[in-house]
C-alpha cells in the first residue's frame, strides 16, 4: 500500500512532442515497472468487476477504489512528465491507459522520417570537442540506440533494401541548401518515403521553376528601365516624372518626347509659312531655337 502515495518522479525527461517520444516512454515505462505499475498503462490487470453487475460486495468495492486510486495517481505520474501543451489535452482521458495509449498514437510514430533524419545528421555531427571519452561514448550511443527503436535490426532483405535507399535519400537532402528547406519538409513529413528518384525529380522541378521566375523578373525589370528613358504612347498631359530620374523633355504642341515647343521644328515651320519667311527663315528660326 506504501507505493500507492510514492510521490517520487517517473522521469525528469518531459514529453513535448514526437522527437522525444521514445526516450520519454521508454524511462517512463522503467520507472512504471520499479514501482510495480506498468500493468495500469499496459492494461494486463483491468479494472476490477463484482460478479454481479450493480450488487457489488464490500471486498469487491474496496478492490475497485483501491485500483481506482492507484490509476488515478498514475494518471497525475504521467500528466507531470508532459509540457503543459500536452498534459492539458490528455488530462480529460478516462484511465491512465488511455493516456498512454493517445501519446503513443499522437507521438510514437515509427515512420518519423524527419526525426530520423535528425538523428543521421546530429550522429554524423558528433565531435568530441570538450567531451571526455566516456562522455563522448555516451553521447554516442544514447542516440544510436534510439535510432534503434526507429529502425530496429533485420534480416528483412526488402526492409534492408528500403533503409538502404532512404540513407541516399537523406544524405541527398542534407547536402540541399537552406533555400529548399520547405521541399525537404515535404518529403520528411510523408507517410511513406518516396522513392529517391521521386524526390530528384521534385528538386529539379523546383529548380526550373525558379529559373522560369528569375527570368521573367529580369525581362520585367529590363521593361522598366526602358520605359523609364522612352514612352512610346505620349501622355498628353506631359511628360511622367519619376522620383530620382530626370523627366524627358515634352513639347506640348506636336505631343511629342525628346525637345520642347520652343525647339518643336512642327510649330516653327508651321509659323513660318503662316508668316511667309520662306526655306531660308525657316532654317534661321529653327537654328537659333
Amino acid at each position: 500500500m506504501s507505493q500507492q502515495f510514492d510521490n517520487s518522479k517517473l522521469t525528469t525527461i518531459i514529453l513535448n512532442g514526437n522527437k522525444n517520444y521514445i526516450p520519454w516512454s521508454r524511462s517512463v515505462t522503467i520507472g512504471l515497472g520499479g514501482k510495480g505499475k506498468l500493468h495500469f498503462v499496459t492494461g494486463t490487470k483491468e479494472r476490477p468487476k463484482p460478479d454481479k453487475p450493480n450488487e457489488a460486495t464490500a471486498a469487491e468495492t474496496a478492490q475497485i477504489e483501491e485500483w481506482d486510486t492507484n490509476d488515478q495517481m498514475i494518471m497525475s505520474w504521467l500528466l507531470s512528465t508532459m509540457d503543459p501543451k500536452i498534459s492539458n489535452v490528455l488530462m480529460y482521458s478516462k484511465s491512465a491507459k488511455e493516456i498512454w495509449d493517445k501519446a503513443r498514437r499522437r507521438y510514437g510514430q515509427t515512420k518519423n522520417f524527419a526525426h530520423i533524419f535528425s538523428l543521421k545528421q546530429e550522429l554524423s555531427k558528433i565531435r568530441q570537442g570538450n567531451l571526455s571519452s566516456n562522455e563522448l561514448v555516451i553521447e554516442i550511443m544514447s542516440k544510436w540506440e534510439e535510432l534503434n527503436v526507429y529502425l530496429p535490426p533485420t534480416t528483412d532483405p526488402n526492409i534492408t533494401q528500403k533503409r538502404a535507399e532512404q540513407d541516399l535519400i537523406f544524405t541527398y537532402l542534407g547536402a540541399l541548401d537552406p533555400s529548399y528547406e520547405a521541399i525537404r519538409s515535404q518529403v520528411l513529413a510523408s507517410a511513406e518515403m518516396p522513392s529517391f528518384d521521386d524526390v530528384v525529380a521534385r528538386i529539379k522541378q523546383e529548380q526550373s521553376r525558379r529559373s522560369l521566375m528569375n527570368s521573367h523578373q529580369s525581362e520585367t525589370t529590363k521593361n522598366q528601365a526602358f520605359r523609364t528613358h522612352y514612352n512610346p504612347n505620349p501622355n498628353p498631359r506631359g511628360p511622367t516624372k519619376t522620383k530620382g530620374v530626370a523627366a524627358t523633355d515634352w513639347c506640348d504642341h506636336c505631343k511629342r518626347a525628346g525637345h520642347k515647343r520652343e525647339g518643336c521644328y512642327t510649330l516653327i515651320s508651321s509659323q513660318c509659312a503662316t508668316k511667309g519667311g520662306g526655306a531660308a527663315e525657316k532654317r534661321r528660326r529653327f537654328s537659333a531655337a
